[in-house]
């Protein structure tokens, strides 16, 4: 097994989103991603995610009234131990940084942009080259969202943060709370992206441009547990479907045990060897 160090060193004070969203998540999936680097601070990913209240860059420019902003700058390096499968890529270092804007929302609608850019500081050996554009800026999030009620519907691309769904896709979504205790996600995405502080592909065909539809409906009537069922296809490529539960007991105010078991089954059509992964 190849052991890995990951060091972010994250050096800006994030100006927390201005659009308020509503949290859809029954449990949160923790990843690297770089538009998750300071979660606590302002949410760079849409969707899925809760957005705050204020907007200090907004507010110091003066459009406060009308959009959000939010960004980012960190440093991400990581060093590999020199065992033989690792020795040619042990070192790695880059800065990269984000800027998402929001427009407040008017009867229903709102649109985001969010744009990343991402350079390299060191790299051993240039052993990297091969694994991710080393220095990018491009366009992470262009989406157009509606809520209606207890329903949003979004067009476009976004960070996706479902069971299945964990990076960042085009396509077209939809999350609804309508059905109490439920929380009930639909898509279907012709492109995928990876926007990692250590590697970085643009977004690319999923299937041939015929897409991935998919479904996962949560149940989470019940404190602390939540229930996922799921069923994704790529047409003449493959099936997926499967599930999960999730239980967190809480025995105090600062201690608590959660449980997770996840199962899934992939169903390959004869046409699987051909299909194009990113």
């Amino acid at each position: 097994m190849k052991s890995k160090t990951k060091v972010g060193l994250f050096l800006a004070t994030l100006l927390s989103l201005s659009l308020s969203a509503h949290d859809s998540s029954a449990h949160e999936h923790n990843d690297h991603k770089l538009g998750d680097q300071l979660k606590a601070d302002a949410d760079l990913k849409s969707g899925s995610q809760e957005h705050e209240h204020d907007s200090k860059l907004a507010s110091f420019i003066g459009v406060e009234e009308y959009i959000s902003l939010s960004g980012t700058i960190g440093l991400y390096g990581q060093t590999m131990d020199a065992n033989d499968d690792n020795i040619d890529r042990d070192e790695l270092a880059a800065i990269y940084g984000a800027l998402h804007l929001e427009t407040r929302e008017w009867q229903g609608f709102r649109l985001g942009l969010t744009a990343l850019a991402h350079g390299e500081l060191h790299d051993h050996n240039d052993n990297y080259n091969e694994y991710y554009d080393n220095n990018a800026a491009l366009l992470a999030e262009a989406f157009l969202k509606y809520n209606y009620k207890e329903t949003e519907f979004t067009l476009g691309r976004q960070g996706v943060d479902w069971l299945m769904l964990g990076d960042y896709f085009e396509g077209v979504f939809v999350e609804s709370e309508a059905i109490e205790d439920f929380l009930i996600r639909a898509a279907w995405v012709h492109k995928g992206a990876v926007f990692d502080p250590d590697e970085m592909f643009d977004y690319d065909e999923l299937n041939d441009d015929d897409g991935v539809f998919g479904t996962e409906i949560t149940y989470n009537g019940i404190e602390g547990l939540a229930i996922t069922g799921l069923y994704y296809q790529a047409p003449d490529a493959y099936d997926i479907y499967g599930g999960e539960v999730f239980h967190e007991y809480a025995f105090c105010d600062k201690w608590s045990n959660a449980f997770l078991v996840q199962y899934f089954e992939t169903d390959e059509k004869s046409s699987f060897a051909d299909y194009p992964s990113i």
